[in-house]
């Protein structure tokens, strides 16, 4: 069993159950509290039959919970590279999984200007990925 592959994917899962439920409630039910969210498709929503402010809140809510799958898929994955070994295809897979991960955090670093946890766990993961493969 590969500790560093196995490590990546807990990681991970604790990320995806940090990002559902503080989410939840520290941004998203707070933003839904709020009187300005805009309304897709503006002035024609209405007019098309659609309360543009509601769906709006659905498709933020859908966009925020939709950032998970992969998250799961990849934790699936390295769980089984971590129990079954890595063929060359896996190599390629996995660097690439490495890759997407550690631009994850450099675009978390970027927009939140270094202030958010995930940039090192996100990092924790490119490596913990990156470690397996060479």
């Amino acid at each position: 069993m590969d500790p560093y592959l196995l490590a990546a994917s807990i990681l991970l899962i604790l990320i995806t159950l940090n990002h559902l439920i503080a989410g939840e409630i520290y941004i998203l039910i707070p933003l839904f509290k709020s009187k300005e969210i805009p309304g897709l498709m503006g002035e024609l929503g209405p007019s098309m039959g659609v309360n543009s402010q509601a769906f709006m809140r659905r498709v933020i809510r859908m966009a925020w919970y939709v950032t998970v799958i992969p998250w799961i898929g990849s934790s699936y994955l390295f769980c089984h590279f971590a129990n079954n070994g890595i063929d060359t295809t896996g190599v390629i897979v996995l660097q690439v999984l490495a890759a997407v991960y550690f631009g994850t955090a450099v675009v978390v670093a970027i927009f939140t200007r270094g202030r958010h946890l995930s940039i090192f766990l996100f990092l924790a993961i490119a490596y913990c990925i990156w470690i397996s493969v060479i």
